[in-house]
């Protein structure tokens, strides 16, 4: 699609950090943000599924619920949906070819400036919220939240995932830092779930609430989640929410880092719930068993298993490792992974890899951050593994994985969600040779 294409001539990132140019080009499309109140979701980890879950609850109860997430797997449309359907190019075509001449405006003036690729992607989903009517929009932040674009919803309430070291060359090489950056999205007054944080990261986030008047809601004290379940069928668990619990909660999700994530969702929709929303116990139980969270730890095919996940940081290796282990005791999967240069490689090949009989590795070709050679990784996991490959190409590198652990293994692909995306629109596409 030509409007995607001067999405991608976009930079990713602004010279100048701040908030003017989405506010200005949201001025020029009438504030379509103030039309519906947000979920606004921070976080390093867990962040887009618990993002999900939230959406899928809510579309229960009966509302129209926009979602925005980033980024996308293989298509720019997944971004930007309404009550689980991704925007169709009828409707984001004229949207971003609106934005076109409103971010043209935006570069013509020094002090506003040129829009970055997110800041227009943002413009277009709330505006596309507004005009589809939504009752209630879940905004994912794109990076940290203090001046991240989406960083100008009305929330009727905050979420803050477990915060973690990741773009520390934006948001600072120390929790605490990161964790002052992911807490800028709290609001005066505004209820603020909170996740199971590191003690460096909620001392920040506290002072934060406490500053401005918000409620703190915290993972542990105000809600928990006891785990019942985790296995090749989804995550089963039981949540508590003040002094109530909500047995037998299930999520198709692998993984049982996802109990966590789903007992922040409860806890959100549960004080949404508290505020007069028509969310009823069914609603968050119907909307749980239906949530889907592509590329996170995502079956695609069998003999052999072939998971898809989009870890990209030491602690979401550290989840995949553990739910792996979890899900598939006893097996030691050929990894197929690709990251980009700027991530702390060591600490990922550290999680990882010594739980494996093989890595291939390769490189994500869609990516605008360079990515790491994978020679250089090969050479960096030296002692790790058993057995490593390089294969540049990802197609390729799938290939290699699925001969190297044979129709009774698993093959895991990781490292990066554009190296994600890339195999899993490769894999739809033959999917669809196939069948035509």
């Amino acid at each position: 699609m030509m409007a995607v294409g001067f999405l991608e001539s976009l930079k990713r990132f602004g010279e100048k950090p701040g908030l003017s140019r989405i506010r200005f080009l949201l001025a020029r499309m009438g504030d379509p943000q103030d039309a519906y109140p947000a979920v606004h979701v921070a976080g390093t980890n867990g962040k887009g599924s618990t993002a999900a879950m939230i959406a899928a609850a809510l579309k229960a109860a009966g509302l129209r619920v926009g979602l925005f997430t980033s980024p996308h797997l293989v298509r720019y449309n997944e971004r930007i949906a309404v009550d689980g359907e991704p925007i169709g190019d009828d409707e984001l075509g004229p949207l971003l070819e609106e934005l076109k001449g409103h971010a043209e405006a935006a570069a013509a003036r020094p002090e506003v400036g040129q829009p970055t690729e997110f800041e227009v992607g943002t413009a277009a989903a709330l505006a596309h919220f507004a005009r589809r009517r939504v009752d209630l929009a879940v905004v994912e932040v794109g990076l940290g939240g203090r001046l991240d674009a989406t960083n100008v919803v009305r929330p009727a309430v905050t979420v803050i995932t477990p915060v973690g070291r990741d773009h520390t060359e934006v948001l600072g090489e120390d929790l605490a830092s990161i964790a002052e950056e992911k807490a800028g999205i709290i609001k005066p007054q505004v209820p603020v779930v909170c996740g199971r944080q590191r003690p460096e990261a909620m001392p920040v986030i506290q002072a934060r609430c406490a500053s401005v008047g918000a409620p703190l809601y915290r993972f542990g004290i105000d809600f928990e989640a006891r785990l019942v379940s985790a296995d090749r069928r989804g995550t089963s668990f039981d949540a508590r929410w003040r002094d109530r619990w909500l047995l037998g909660l299930s999520v198709p999700l692998l993984g049982s880092h996802q109990a966590e994530n789903g007992a922040v969702a409860v806890a959100a929709l549960c004080r949404l719930a508290e505020d007069g929303w028509p969310v009823t116990e069914e609603a968050v139980r119907a909307g749980l068993a239906a949530v889907r969270w592509l590329g996170r730890l995502e079956v695609v095919e069998r003999r052999p298993w072939v998971i898809l996940d989009g870890a990209h940081n030491p602690d979401g290796c550290r989840a995949l490792r553990q739910g792996l282990e979890e899900v598939f005791p006893g097996v030691r999967p050929v990894f197929v992974i690709g990251m980009l240069r700027n991530k702390p490689i060591d600490d990922m090949l550290g999680e990882l890899l010594p739980m494996a009989t093989a890595a291939v590795f390769t490189a994500p070709a869609s990516s605008r951050t360079p990515a790491a050679d994978p020679h250089e990784l090969a050479r960096r996991a030296s002692g790790l593994v058993p057995l490593s490959a390089v294969e540049p190409q990802p197609s390729a590198a799938l290939a290699k994985a699925r001969d190297l652990a044979g129709p009774e293994g698993l093959v895991c692909v990781c490292g990066s969600l554009y190296l994600v995306g890339e195999l899993r629109g490769c894999m739809e596409r033959d999917l669809r040779r196939l069948t035509e």
